[in-house]
């Protein structure tokens, strides 16, 4: 198995579901700046409010849209 794998491998596995990593897409830039400026806890929170869809406005106004602005 290659490296790359097996660190995906351990990350799906860990079992710690509070802990974002390797998100891709227009996520994987803006969830890492969205949790610079509010803060670990805040900005994990934000995050599992929008995937129970329930994003706030701050959320919202900090996420880029889907065709990019």
């Amino acid at each position: 198995m290659s490296l790359t794998a097996e660190v995906m491998y351990r990350t799906v596995i860990d079992g710690d579901a509070k802990t974002v990593r390797n998100r891709i897409g227009p996520d994987g830039e803006a969830i890492p700046r969205v949790k610079q400026l509010l803060g670990q806890g805040r900005g994990l929170e934000e995050l599992t409010a929008r995937d129970r869809g329930q994003a706030s406005a701050l959320w919202t106004a900090l996420m880029p849209t889907p065709d990019g602005s």
